[in-house]
């Protein structure tokens, strides 16, 4: 009996060859998106969890007050962490990080490159976190200072084939590492951080000007590991009262390992970090996305079921009973969802790899591993089988014998279940147009607000040779010399690019401080970025040297609740027992995110920085230019390489989330349009199945065309109302709590309403109209007798 179903589903498959054609489409598109969609949540969701005890693994938190206002950093000093492991029986393990806010230059004697993923650890760092070892000792490979450990890629990209164990790597041409081990390479498995290179934190003593790890800098990331079936909330309680003891002005919270990536308010993170509402809504467009192909399926079986009456009278005359008919579109469907199911996988295969380049993931599709997820997947599928399979024997059963028999369609116009249908679709495809344009002019905001500066055409290059350094001013004349160069200048921090920050008092004995970002530049900085100074005077024009001059924005004099600008000039504002006065206000820029405020800034005058040359050209290819200063370089500079980079493009890596919302915005959206497409073919041809002796009358007693294709668009007019007033509140609002995340930020744009809309209009008339007048090309007498 299987093997007749299965032979007469498939005979049905091949009958139909565009009905087959378009259901696999459909259902192909919604499984491959739908099966990628769960395993970039899943990733996201199982992130830290390979580390060692994770779910006993916490993150300490610091609580800043900022007057009538307080933040959570993820930095807190090390002092905190000197001796917890002794005082506290629950505390298994500790280990601190230190991430240096500047990209270091590491080489050998012949290369050298800047490395980002670069951080410091202490000793128990494989006590408490996952990473293998696969050479080296694990005990003491971060005990010795100078130590360094590589990843498999670092290993081979400095050292080739060779050991690398022993050999040496310089740190910014001043300091020789020893290769102490190799861990491997990242795997399937993400990390709220991730490093190339882990350097012993002894080594931070060495190459810190000052003794970092015994004061109370705010600048590292402490871990504690507590005894399984530790009560986390009992261990805070007494850990509460011997920090308000031992460390009085600190204010110190855990956060659990697990939560860190989705979970996290923190600033001052060691990496930017996602978001669970974002996994929850990719989770969402999963689910919907399968619905949507599901119910394009449906009432493609549907509308195939009603051409089937007679061979379903005669079975059931026959003696079929109505399991049986259940069972004969289930396995139709199954079929068909198995051929989609088929195609998905093939599609994935070639999908997997540009998919995970596109959002910088690293998914796989391993069903042995990740056996959990794949059930889900495979019940949804299953489920989709089913009842897609059974809907249209339901429509079938619930029929008169005589009118099955007769082949007459009583099921009325279109039911408010396949209108619902319908109207669920066209809103979800609103929905998604509308955010994904939302997205996509919110990124294209960034890209063009004025943010108080000007981005485009400067050129940062970092300097850490010491030749540029003692010859700066020599060297920027030549760079200065170069066609199209119009200004130069230096500074420790540059827009786009972390900044440190220090507590900031409007008098010395004033108890509140505020918490201030800080830069040091050099001459023509603001000229060469662009900013403009609202009052006061630039540093290199000041006559007194008697003075320790800054320039703050406008933030600064709002913070320190002062009238305007030009009352600012000549305060006093404290720091570390030091006096500074102010000589010049520039004008609030954005040199962080769009997603914050801006927050104030303190400017000094920098001398003998680790710092950013920042050249700005017009007139000119940035090549030629890169070019020209180049040539320069290697006739100054000692050992470090030129690089260059463009100001506008540093800028553009804060917004790497975003791009990420785009591009699976842009893809569903795309997905959610062609399913929605073939949903409304397939129900229109349903719909003109069902009115096909209508029309045919109406034919014969005169009507037109246009007035029989009016009645057909009539049917529609009523869900695209419905599609009206339910999407655009919801697109609204789904929108706006999106945006509600930059401080800076677009409205909900109108035109995307009008743009889905229009699309779903239009293609609903171009299918009503093909339809139809398939339709009625018949002769109208065969529609009267069939």
């Amino acid at each position: 009996m299987l093997k007749n179903y299965f032979k007469i589903a498939f005979r049905n498959l091949v009958k139909r060859k565009v009905t087959t054609f378009v259901n696999l489409v459909g259902l192909g598109i919604g499984i491959t998106l739908t099966i990628l969609l769960i395993l970039y949540a899943n990733y996201e969701l199982e992130y830290d969890t390979f580390h060692k005890s994770p779910e006993n693994t916490y993150r300490l938190l610091r609580t800043e007050d900022l007057g009538d206002n307080s933040q959570i950093v993820a930095k807190t000093n090390p002092r905190i962490m000197l001796s917890v492991k002794e005082e506290f029986s629950e505390i298994v393990n500790t280990t601190l990080i230190f991430k240096h806010w500047d990209i270091p230059l590491l080489g050998d004697v012949d290369n050298g490159f800047y490395e980002e993923d670069f951080i410091f650890a202490d000793s128990s760092f494989f006590d408490v976190f996952g990473y293998e070892l696969i050479m080296g000792d694990v005990e003491t490979a971060l005990v010795e200072p100078n130590s360094i450990i590589l990843t498999e890629t670092m290993a081979e990209k400095y050292f080739g084939a060779e050991n690398p164990i022993g050999r040496t790597i310089r740190y910014q041409l001043q300091y020789s590492l020893k290769v102490t081990g190799v861990v491997k390479d990242k795997g399937k498995i993400g990390s709220h951080f991730d490093f190339d290179f882990l350097a012993s934190m002894p080594t931070l003593r060495q190459v810190m000007n000052y003794s970092i790890l015994s004061g109370s800098y705010n600048g590292f990331y402490s871990y504690i590991q507590l005894l399984p079936g530790t009560d986390i909330n009992t261990f805070n309680q007494k850990y509460q009262l011997w920090l308000a003891d031992r460390f009085p002005d600190e204010r110190i919270d855990f956060q659990p390992l697990l939560d860190i990536h989705l979970h996290s308010s923190a600033i001052s993170e060691i990496e930017p970090q996602s978001d669970i509402l974002f996994v929850r809504v990719v989770l969402i467009i999963a689910i919907v996305v399968i619905i949507l192909a599901t119910i394009n399926y449906i009432n493609s079986a549907v509308s195939t079921s009603i051409e089937r009456l007679k061979e379903m009278g005669v079975r059931m005359v026959s003696g079929a009973f109505g399991p049986q008919i259940h069972l004969q579109f289930i396995f139709e469907s199954i079929l068909t969802i198995g051929i989609a199911i088929i195609a998905a996988f093939f599609a994935l295969y070639f999908l997997i790899r540009p998919f995970n380049e596109l959002l910088e993931t690293n998914l796989v599709l391993d069903p042995f591993s990740q056996w959990d997820v794949w059930l889900i997947i495979a019940g949804l599928i299953l489920t989709t089988a089913i009842i897609s399979g059974i809907a249209p024997a339901v429509v079938i059963l619930r029929m008169k014998l005589t009118d099955v028999l007769l082949n007459v369609v009583t099921i009325g116009k279109i039911g408010y279940l396949r209108k619902g249908l319908m109207v669920f679709q066209f809103v979800i495809s609103v929905i998604l147009i509308v955010g994904a344009f939302t997205i996509n002019r919110q990124a294209a905001y960034v890209k063009t607000k004025d943010l108080g500066f000007d981005r485009e055409g400067v050129m940062v290059i970092p300097i850490r040779d010491m030749g540029i350094h003692t010859r700066f001013e020599s060297f920027k004349d030549k760079a200065l010399s170069v066609a199209g160069v119009t200004s130069v200048s230096r500074g420790n921090s540059i827009p786009g690019r972390p900044y440190g920050s220090e507590y900031y008092r409007p008098d010395p004995a004033s108890p509140d401080s505020i918490l201030m970002n800080i830069a040091e530049i050099g001459d023509d900085y603001f000229e060469t970025l662009g900013i403009r100074l609202l009052t006061g005077i630039e540093f290199e024009f000041l006559k007194s040297t008697d003075i320790k001059p800054i320039v703050v924005n406008q933030t600064v004099i709002s913070a320190f609740e002062l009238d305007n600008p030009t009352d600012a000039l000549g305060r006093n504002i404290f720091n570390m027992g030091k006096k500074y006065t102010i000589v010049g206000v520039v004008q609030d820029f954005n040199y962080e995110t769009l997603h914050n405020r801006i927050q104030p800034l303190v400017i000094h005058p920098g001398e003998a920085m680790e710092d950013f040359m920042v050249v700005r050209y017009a007139g000119s290819i940035a090549e030629n230019v890169s070019s020209r200063i180049a040539d320069y370089w290697y006739l100054n500079s000692y050992e470090q390489p030129f690089r260059q980079s463009s100001l506008t493009e540093d800028m553009a890596t804060l917004y790497k989330g975003e791009k990420v919302w785009g591009d699976i915005g842009n893809i569903s959206m795309l997905a959610s349009i062609v399913i929605g497409a073939l949903g409304v073919f397939g129900l229109v041809s349903l719909v003109v199945q069902k009115r096909f002796k209508e029309m045919g009358l109406r034919k014969v007693f005169g009507a037109s065309h246009q007035n029989i294709i009016g009645i057909i668009y009539s049917e529609f007019f009523s869900i695209l109302g419905l599609t009206l007033l339910v999407s655009v509140p919801s697109g609204y609002y789904l929108s706006q709590l999106w945006l509600q995340d930059f401080a800076y930020r677009i409205n909900v744009p109108v035109d995307a309403f009008v743009f889905a809309l229009a699309l779903l209009a239009s293609v609903t008339c171009l299918a009503v109209l093909f339809h139809t007048l398939r339709a009625l090309s018949k002769n109208p007498i065969n529609a009267l007798s069939d």
